[in-house]
């Protein structure tokens, strides 16, 4: 929405961010540059890994709010790009649903993947992990997240939850 401004304008933005999202060509324009860490580059690599490594079926959770939705849809293509599948997604923290961690276990505890592969940031990280560990899933079902699941940030509150989990960071 900002390229026909910014052209009839003749003023630049640069735009930084880590990259979560893949750049699309719409909105293009000689005033526009972006400058990214091409994070979703890093969940694709970390798909194909743990297909190699973890196992071949993935169960892919993420908050609604987390801004990176490019990084989960890579670290699957990546992951199917290896030969392996994902068996079931889940998305928590949607608006007005005060439980979504309850369903979310269950359908992980039923699909039975090798892995998890989690997309949270922020509170909803610290939210994520705790229920995970709750649920006695954390050293049964490897925990593979985004680098915002454990980054500085939060890495320090997950605590022992964090032990033994990965990420493509």
């Amino acid at each position: 929405p900002l390229r026909d401004l910014l052209q009839s304008q003749h003023v630049p933005l640069i735009v930084t961010n880590v990259g979560a999202h893949v750049v699309r060509p719409y909105g293009q324009s000689p005033f526009l540059f972006r400058v990214s860490l091409n994070d979703w580059q890093a969940s694709w690599a970390t798909g194909a890994w743990a297909a190699n490594q973890l196992g071949k079926t993935a169960f892919v959770t993420r908050s609604f709010y987390e801004s990176g939705y490019d990084s989960a849809h890579m670290f699957e293509r990546g992951l199917e790009r290896a030969g392996g599948t994902v068996v079931g997604r889940y998305v928590t923290h949607q608006p007005r649903v005060t439980d979504s961690f309850t369903p979310m276990l269950a359908a992980v505890k039923q699909a039975s993947p090798d892995l998890v592969y989690a997309a949270y940031s922020g509170p909803q990280a610290l939210d994520f992990m705790r229920a995970y560990a709750d649920a006695d899933l954390a050293g049964r079902i490897p925990l593979v997240g985004s680098g915002f699941l454990f980054d500085e940030s939060v890495l320090q509150q997950h605590g022992q939850a964090a032990l033994g989990s990965i990420s493509g960071s």
